[in-house]
Formats: structure tokens, sequence, C-alpha cells
């Protein structure tokens, strides 16, 4: 070996052991502080300013499962120019996501170099809840079956630098989606996973309202305003940044499923710049979102939509394991050892060149 190469080894020497001395690792679960929720977007009347009592309009974050599907099923006319809506509101259209909030106030600031380093690597973990249900990760494009298709996850996040009603109620002067006056415990940054729902969620608004004559389910003949339910992916307003996909077939052992228990990790370098983000705002808790970012079209010729998802993966219940489970199959999660987690890690692949260097030093030294 060179003597100039040597020399570049041992300086990486030091730098390893240094990266690994401080190399900090902390982990969050929805337990401590948290919450994790399920919004459901379906059919929805709002004749007298409030969700009928069929519609699953109701909070979903004392649920045991925690889940994303979709299903986008509205009739589109496609022999007028442009095409048309002519059925907004089908019965069967459905969609949700997961909406999941960490309480970050125990990390240390940004400006902690002790804590933080540039290695440093911010990852939102889910574990999945069932044995083989976490599937069809990949299929056929049933346009074109020499295509592979594989499922995606697109993550999201409040703003942490926009105005909410727990700290301003007249900020935004609005009302929420079911025509309630725009109050404290309604959109709230910090919001309660017992009352938050698709119709009051910050950084939700859907798509939009539609005025019919149809009798709305209470049977009182007035008129009623509908939400038209297009699909999750076209209702988030500007409260939320985007943060990043995923493709979940990268965490596939073998087969077209996951194992029960087995972690889904979204690591994008953007998680760190929203815990930064939050720090800065003085925020003590940051929110994400989940949710199925394929192509939701029902491949039904009627529906004047031409969708490129296997059919399986449509209407589908992808399960996550939310704070609120027990256990997983035999193992406990009674202190969220399975439970929606932020995790602070060093950066694998820094820390092992890092090694690595050092490791070939000594080798070479010996030699």
């Amino acid at each position: 070996m060179s003597r100039s190469r040597l020399f570049a080894l041992a300086a990486l020497a030091p730098a390893a052991m240094a990266a690994i001395a401080n190399a900090q690792f902390a982990s969050i679960r929805t337990n401590a502080g948290g919450a994790d929720a399920e919004l459901r977007e379906f059919q929805a009347f709002m004749g007298t300013g409030t969700l009928a009592s069929q519609v699953v309009g109701s909070p979903q974050g004392a649920s045991t499962e925690l889940a994303t599907r979709a299903l986008n099923s509205v009739t589109i006319d496609t022999s007028q120019t442009p095409p048309v809506i002519s059925n907004p509101f089908p019965a069967g259209d459905r969609s949700s996501m997961g909406m999941v909030k960490f309480d970050i106030s125990s990390l240390p600031l940004s400006s902690d170099t002790g804590f933080w380093t540039p290695e440093s690597k911010v990852q939102f973990r889910l574990y999945v809840r069932n044995a083989n249900n976490v599937n069809n990760l990949f299929g056929p494009n049933p346009s074109n079956t020499a295509e592979e298709v594989n499922l995606r996850f697109r993550y999201r996040a409040l703003n942490p630098a926009a105005v909410y009603g727990d700290d301003n109620a007249s900020a935004l002067n609005r009302t929420d989606r079911t025509g309630n006056a725009y109050v404290a415990t309604q959109n709230k940054y910090n919001w309660d996973e017992n009352a938050v729902t698709f119709y009051n969620a910050p950084g939700i608004t859907p798509h939009r309202v539609v005025t019919t004559v149809t009798p709305p389910p209470t049977g009182t003949g007035i008129a009623a305003d509908t939400i038209e339910t297009l699909g999750l992916y076209d209702d988030f307003n500007s409260d939320v940044q985007g943060l990043g996909t995923l493709q979940l077939r990268n965490f596939l052992v073998s087969g077209n499923a996951l194992a029960q228990g087995s972690a889904v990790i979204f690591d994008d370098d953007s998680l760190k710049a929203l815990v930064f983000a939050a720090q800065a705002a003085g925020r003590q808790h940051v929110t994400l979102f989940y949710n199925l970012d394929n192509d939701t079209n029902s491949h039904q010729p009627t529906v004047g939509i031409n969708g490129v998802t296997p059919a399986g993966m449509l209407n589908r219940n992808y399960l996550f394991v939310p704070k609120e489970l027990a256990t997983v199959g035999a193992a406990s999660n009674a202190f969220g050892e399975f439970s929606p987690e932020l995790r602070v890690v060093p950066e694998p692949a820094s820390i092992g060149l890092l090694i690595g260097a050092a490791a070939m030093l000594v080798r070479r030294k010996r030699a």
C-alpha cells in the first residue's frame, strides 16, 4: 500500500471511532404521548351539518387496526368533452389512511451535535398486524399484463409552520368539513385521536361538496350536500407537505406477502428535516400520514377510467399495528414493541464505510 493511502486510512480511523461514539439511538412510540388513528373516507350526506348515522365518519383512534386501502369507483362520462363525473358519490367508494402523531419533546435540539451527527437518520416504522395480510405487493398491470406493478405507499406530514386550531381558533376563519364552526377542538396540530375523523382532520379537505336534491338518508326530503369521494390522493390541503414514497416490495423476503410483526421502514432524509422544522417552530409533536400511492381506480369498463393497479390491491386493508393492539401473534405489544415508531439511528452505510476503512487499516498494520 502506498504511504499516501495509508495516511488516508489512518485519518479515517479516528473519524470512524468518533462517529461510532457519537452515534445516538432513540425510539419514540405512539404509546409515549403520541396517537395513531385511521381516517376513512366514505359517502357522506351533510344536509343537517352532521354526518348521517350509517356513514363511517366516527373516530377510529381506539381501533385495534391501523389500515390503509383505496377504491375509486366514481363514474365518469367520457363521451362528453371534457369528461364529467356522472356519479360523484357511489356508495361503494372508499379509501382510508393512517395518521400517526409522535411526541418529539424528548429529542435533543438540532443544534446538539453530541446527539445529532451528519450520519443520523430518522425512520418511521410500521409493523405488520396480521400474517398474510400485507400482501399483493406486486402483480400484473391489468391494462398491460406484460408489465409489473409494485405497491407503493406515499408519506406526508403536517407542516409545523402552519396555523392550526390549537394555535389560534379563529385565525383561519373557516368551518370544519361538516359545517360546524371552526373551534379549538377541531383541526388541531396536536389532534385528539378520540375525536379526529376524515371530515375534521388537519391537513384534509374532501375534494368538493356536491349539492343534490336527493333526499338524505334521514328521510327529511330536503336538499343535501354530499362529499364527492375521489380518493385520498386528492384530498390533502396546503397544511400538508410531501415526504416521499416507498415501494413495499423492498421488504419482501420471499413470496408476495410480509410476515406478521415485520417492519416497513421509511427513512427518507425529509423525516430528519421535518423533526428539525418542528423544533424550530416550537412544536412538541410531528404528524405523519401514509396511504396507498397507486392508481385507485376500479377496473370496470363502465367506469370510464383505465386503471393500472392489480385488482388484488384495490379495496384491500393493509393492516398495521396500533398502540391499542395488545398482542401480535404470540408476542406482547404491552410496551409498544410493535406500535408505530419514530427512530433515530446512525446512517448504516456511512458508518459501515468508516468501520470498513478502520478494519482495513488494522489488517494492513498487522501485515
